[in-house]
């Protein structure tokens, strides 16, 4: 139905017993993310964001290129948005926005190995600012709304509750 080079839009229409379904997927491909951690600090970058007009407090990731694997994209995507390398990456979690008609798998990493290779913004449209804010300020950014973004919400709680019991990856 449309394409662009950030997402597609496609119809599919699945046959089950005595009926018929129409499917519009909107697919955004495959993402990343990293918690990059420094002790008890975690790397986060602001970004503009349209749909809230706002910067917006996000862990570094994007999208994986055609070609790359998710570990290939994440050291990418870390490193040009802030110039800090990282290495020995950890899996945390994988999940799926929707599982009807939003296709948009992601992989969530974490690190706490990294060099900062040069303190930059290589594309200062896309990435404003990177910072290293504690744990626990994190955790109260998205409680008073500072942090709404849902995949950095979702890396932030789930990264705290690992590190708090013996969950297992």
């Amino acid at each position: 139905v449309f394409q662009n080079k950030f997402h597609k839009l496609y119809h599919t229409k699945v046959d089950f017993d005595g009926f018929s379904k129409d499917y519009f997927v909107n697919d955004h491909g495959e993402r990343i993310a990293v918690l990059v951690l420094k002790e008890q600090e975690v790397l986060l970058v602001r970004q503009y964001r349209y749909l809230i007009n706002d910067l917006s407090y996000e862990l570094p990731g994007g999208g994986v290129k055609n070609g790359e694997s998710f570990k290939q994209a994440i050291i990418r995507e870390c490193f040009e948005e802030t110039g800090i390398e990282i290495e020995n990456l950890k899996q945390l979690f994988d999940y799926n926005i929707s599982l009807d008609t939003l296709h948009n798998y992601t992989r969530i990493f974490y690190t706490s190995d990294f060099k900062v290779i040069e303190e930059r913004i290589s594309n200062p449209k896309e990435v404003v600012e990177h910072l290293w804010i504690p744990l626990e300020r994190c955790l109260e950014m998205i409680t008073t709304k500072e942090i709404i973004d849902s995949m950095t919400i979702m890396g932030l709680l789930y990264y705290s509750l690992k590190s708090k019991t013996d969950l297992k990856i």
